[in-house]
């Protein structure tokens, strides 16, 4: 403190080169730039997570626009042997979009499918009257098994399709 109030000796600010002096104000302009360039990509980064996000659900909820139109389709009986391709291809998808959890699903669905067209054939080749009436409660608890799928297929695809943990 002597040194600050003590006239023989020099002050703080006398003690310092006068060219840092001179170079505060462009450093504190460089200072000012650099802090607003991270602005800048700090929100740049937040626009390419979210639109990253995005581009996630379309692709999300396309196969889950084709396993409610596949499901749909089975319990309407509307169901034939040829497969929908794009539901095929949607099971590949959905193993690197959803994991194995909802790809297995998916194989299980397509296995289902299967033992009803099974079942939907054996109703139509038989004749005997006593063999059909288990065949189509066959059918039908097939059919209504898929109607259960369906209703719950908000429920199994929520967690994946949820904006809540975008925010």
């Amino acid at each position: 403190m002597d040194y600050l109030c003590n006239p023989g000796h020099d002050s703080l600010w006398t003690s310092i080169d006068p060219d840092i002096i001179k170079g505060l104000p462009a450093a504190f302009v460089a200072l000012v730039i650099g802090a607003i360039a991270a602005a800048i990509a700090a929100r740049q980064f937040l626009v390419a997570k979210a639109k990253l996000n995005l581009d996630l659900f379309e692709r999300r909820l396309a196969i889950y626009q084709r396993l409610r139109h596949f499901l749909s389709i089975q319990y309407e009986g509307k169901a034939d042997r040829q497969l929908d391709v794009e539901f095929l291809n949607g099971i590949h998808e959905a193993y690197f979009l959803f994991g194995a959890e909802l790809g297995d699903y998916m194989h299980q669905m397509v296995e289902k499918t299967s033992e009803l067209l099974n079942a939907q054939v054996e109703l139509t080749e038989t004749q005997k009257p006593e063999e059909r009436g288990p065949l189509v409660a066959k059918v039908r608890a097939q059919r209504e098994f898929f109607g259960g799928e369906l209703r719950d297929i908000r429920t199994r695809f929520g967690k994946y399709m949820d904006f809540a943990e975008w925010r």
